[in-house]
């Protein structure tokens, strides 16, 4: 109803940071290391094969299956995962929907109430309401419109949670992250989705997963990849 729901704790704590300690990682490596707010797209393909194991039960985590199959039915398919490293200065991001509606608008084409997506939000440390979590606007997918950069925020709410905690949401709802406030806590998250079986995931904008990281994940993961890159 409301458009957004957290679960608490749904990965182990362990599990959730171990996760976490390798996202940070792999961010240092990047050109953009310095940025305050660093995101990488595709993220499965900078993992190791070693690491896949533990990331797929992120992406194919019972519970949430079957949330996103209640709302888009049987057959999804993982969008493009991705992972965030938002440092101590990060500045909060403008309010927005998901792929693909937030290109409904330029298209010419009304904002649609229902979703093509399913999105999750993993904590992989524990978020505080001063880390840049994420605000949602409740019932704003109902709403036949477009967010500006702050239409809704003063009315949005923070999720902030322990590790291991995960966010699923209407794609189309309107939400954004708010600033790192805290003097020295980075948040640490991996997201993603699941859409429909009767979507074409290129055409709506997400990368395939490279086949050499389908070929090497479990069946679970390759059950929700119906193409592959490469």
């Amino acid at each position: 109803m409301f458009g957004f729901a957290t679960v608490p704790e749904l990965i182990p704590r362990a599990e959730a940071e171990a996760a976490g300690e390798r996202v940070v990682e792999i961010m240092k490596k990047q050109p953009n290391v310095t940025d305050a707010d660093q995101h990488l797209s595709n993220f499965f393909d900078l993992l190791d094969p070693s690491d896949y194991p533990l990331f797929a039960k992120f992406v194919s985590h019972p519970l949430c299956i079957n949330v996103a199959e209640h709302v888009l039915g049987p057959g999804l398919q993982l969008t493009e995962p991705g992972a965030r490293w938002m440092k101590p200065g990060a500045a909060a991001s403008p309010m927005h929907v998901g792929v693909p509606v937030n290109n409904f608008e330029s298209w010419g084409l009304p904002a649609p109430t229902n979703t093509f997506t399913v999105a999750f939000s993993w904590m992989l440390n524990d978020l505080s309401a001063d880390m840049a979590p994420t605000s949602y606007l409740p019932c704003s997918h109902w709403i036949r419109g477009f967010p500006g950069p702050e239409t809704g925020r003063q009315y949005a709410v923070p999720v902030a949670a322990p590790a291991g905690s995960v966010v699923l949401y209407h794609n189309t709802i309107w939400h954004g992250f708010a600033a790192n406030t805290s003097k020295s806590k980075a948040r640490v998250g991996f997201m993603g989705g699941y859409c429909g079986s009767w979507i074409d995931p290129v055409g709506a904008g997400y990368h395939l997963m490279h086949k050499r990281v389908y070929d090497a994940m479990p069946p679970a993961v390759q059950a929700l990849n119906k193409r592959t890159a490469g």
